[in-house]
C-alpha cells in the first residue's frame, strides 16, 4: 500500500526544485547580475511560507506548484508570452480559486495587446475548466463552500481591535524584506502597464484573506496572501535597480545574513521569540 504522506512529499521535492530552477531561468532573462541574482534566489527561495514551509507541510504540494506558475505568470507578462500565459493561467485553476485573480490580469494584458483570438480561447479554455472544477468539486465533497470567507470582515466584532491589527498586520512577516526595493533607484526602460498588470492579481490575492477577517481567514491570512509573493518580488526586480546598493559589501552580506533567520517559520522555528507572529496567541 503506498503511503500518501510519502507521494506528497515527492512531488513538494520535484515542485521545489522546479521552482528553483525558475528562479535561475528568470534571474538571467532579467540580465541580474551575480549580487542580484543570489538576492532573487534569497527572496523566493528564503521566504518562511514557501520552502520551509512546505518542506514540513508536504501535503500542501499543490501550493508550491501554484508558487512556481505565478512565477511563469510573472515571467509570461514581462516577456509577452502570450500561449504560456494563457497555459500558466488555465492551470493554475486547478490549484486553488486564486486563479481568478491570473485571469483578470491575463485578461487585461491580452486585451492591452488586441489579441482577440487569444482572448477568446482564453475564456473558452478557462470557463470550462472552472464549470468542470465546480461540478467535480460538488460531487466530492461532503462540505458546502464556505461563503463566509467572502466577507467575513463586515461581520467581525470590530470591539476586538487588537485582534484586528494584528491581524492586518501579520502578513508583513512574509513581505517586509521588499520594501528594501523603495530604497533603490527605478528602471529607465519599465513599461508601466506591464507594472499594473502585475500588481492587478497581487493586490487581488492579498485582498482574498482579508476579506475573511480574523474569524474565518485566521493564521491563513499570512498563507493565502504570500501565494503572489513571486509575482511581486519579479515585479520589484523589474521596476527597480538595486545595483548600488548591493555593490555595499556590509548592506548586502547582511542582507543575506537577515533574510536566512527570517526563513524561520513562526510556526516551525526552535526560536521562542518567533512566537510573537502565532495568530493562536491573540
Amino acid at each position: 500500500m503506498i503511503d500518501l504522506l510519502i507521494v506528497f512529499r515527492v512531488f513538494t521535492a520535484l515542485f521545489l526544485i522546479f521552482y528553483i530552477f525558475l528562479i535561475t531561468f528568470i534571474a538571467d532573462k532579467l540580465k541580474l547580475n551575480l549580487r542580484e541574482s543570489i538576492l532573487l534566489f534569497s527572496l523566493l527561495l528564503l521566504n518562511p511560507y514557501i520552502a520551509r514551509y512546505h518542506l514540513f507541510n508536504p501535503i500542501q504540494s499543490h501550493d508550491m506548484l501554484f508558487f512556481c506558475l505565478c512565477a511563469l505568470f510573472a515571467y509570461s507578462v514581462i516577456m509577452n508570452k502570450f500561449i504560456l500565459n494563457i497555459f500558466v493561467t488555465v492551470i493554475t485553476i486547478f490549484l486553488r480559486q486564486t486563479s481568478i485573480a491570473l485571469f483578470c490580469a491575463s485578461l487585461i494584458h491580452l486585451t492591452i495587446h488586441k489579441k482577440k483570438k487569444i482572448i477568446i480561447f482564453l475564456c473558452l479554455s478557462y470557463f470550462i475548466s472552472l464549470y468542470t472544477i465546480i461540478n467535480v468539486g460538488k460531487y466530492i465533497s461532503t462540505n458546502s463552500f464556505p461563503i463566509g470567507t467572502a466577507y467575513g470582515i463586515f461581520l467581525y466584532d470590530f470591539t476586538q481591535i487588537n485582534k484586528l491589527v494584528r491581524f492586518v498586520l501579520i502578513p508583513f512577516v512574509s513581505f517586509s524584506p521588499l520594501f528594501i526595493f523603495f530604497l533603490s533607484e527605478r528602471n529607465k526602460d519599465i513599461n508601466i502597464k506591464t507594472i499594473l498588470i502585475l500588481l492587478i492579481p497581487c493586490i487581488m490575492m492579498i485582498g482574498q484573506p482579508y476579506l475573511g477577517g480574523p474569524t474565518y481567514s485566521t493564521s491563513n491570512v499570512v498563507r493565502i496572501s504570500t501565494l503572489c509573493y513571486p509575482i511581486l518580488t519579479i515585479l520589484m526586480f523589474y521596476s527597480f535597480n538595486l545595483r548600488k546598493i548591493l555593490m555595499n559589501n556590509l548592506i548586502f552580506f547582511l542582507l543575506i545574513c537577515c533574510l536566512f533567520f527570517w526563513s524561520m517559520h513562526p510556526t516551525f522555528s526552535i526560536f521562542k521569540f518567533f512566537g510573537i507572529f502565532r495568530f493562536y496567541n491573540y
